[in-house]
């Protein structure tokens, strides 16, 4: 327990010291500071920081994810010649990179929301939902990462899964309502919602602004079939089984790579 402490503790260290991550705070500290002080209605503010984390959240931690996992390659396979074993070392390396990314956009987005007055489980869940992301596809990141030698072809796959969850799965899920319109499919379209972390953190945050018009096809199915206390926990266990799998997956793989 020491050693991998030890090794998280390193691995934050590492991340921390990145001035982007430095910067990525001050970013949605500026950014969420100039949309409480223009902006009157607190809920508009929430709509707008919305639909930036849902959208560069996800693929800023996939691509600072990975390339720092690349670029510390050399480090990693110097700890891998001590007597540490190789499921320490890939736990220490999410949690060392995710982490601290998780903490500079909670932090960013959480106190000037909380200073300007927003209601205070608007501001958890906007929070919920950054963690969430950050740490689902620096997950999603490190799996790949591990996967291919060849740094493009690691990136290339994790933003693969970007566009599938931001841009593919929205047109999916349209179409299939389209063509199958006839048809009960709502259970189905709550169970497709499931396999897109992303949708899901957004159902997460409307749902409880209670907006139609940005609630979407699968966010108006959750609010109708499912009441609010157990689509909050259905939402919840779905986003830690998406940090879950792709990290077991990783560290399968991990600890068989030949490095």
């Amino acid at each position: 327990m020491k050693t991998v402490l030890k090794l998280i503790k390193y691995e934050a260290y590492n991340t921390l010291r990145s001035r982007f991550v430095v910067g990525y705070a001050l970013f949605f500290v500026l950014l969420t500071s100039a949309l409480s002080f223009f902006s009157g209605d607190m809920s508009k503010v929430i709509i707008s920081l919305l639909n930036i984390v849902i959208l560069f959240v996800p693929l800023i931690s996939l691509v600072f994810s990975s390339l720092f996992f690349y670029n510390t390659r050399e480090f990693t396979e110097l700890i891998l010649v001590q007597p540490v074993g190789r499921r320490v070392v890939y736990v220490s390396k999410i949690v060392g990179i995710s982490l601290p990314l998780a903490f500079a956009s909670s932090v960013g987005i959480g106190l000037p929301l909380l200073l300007f007055g927003a209601s205070k489980v608007h501001t958890l869940l906007m929070v919920l939902s950054s963690f969430f992301l950050t740490v689902i596809f620096s997950s999603i990141a490190l799996l790949f990462s591990v996967a291919y030698d060849d740094r493009v072809k690691g990136l290339a796959a994790g933003l693969g899964v970007w566009i599938y969850a931001s841009v593919i799965y929205d047109a999916f899920i349209l179409f299939v309502g389209m063509a199958l319109y006839d048809y009960p499919i709502e259970k189905a379209v709550i169970i497709l919602s499931l396999l897109n972390p992303v949708d899901l953190a957004r159902i997460l945050i409307v749902m409880n602004l209670d907006i139609a018009a940005l609630m979407g096809y699968t966010g108006a199915l959750f609010t109708r079939f499912v009441s609010s206390s157990v689509g909050y926990a259905i939402i919840i266990s779905t986003l830690t089984l998406w940090i879950l799998v792709p990290s077991l997956i990783g560290m399968f793989i991990f600890a068989r790579r030949d490095f």
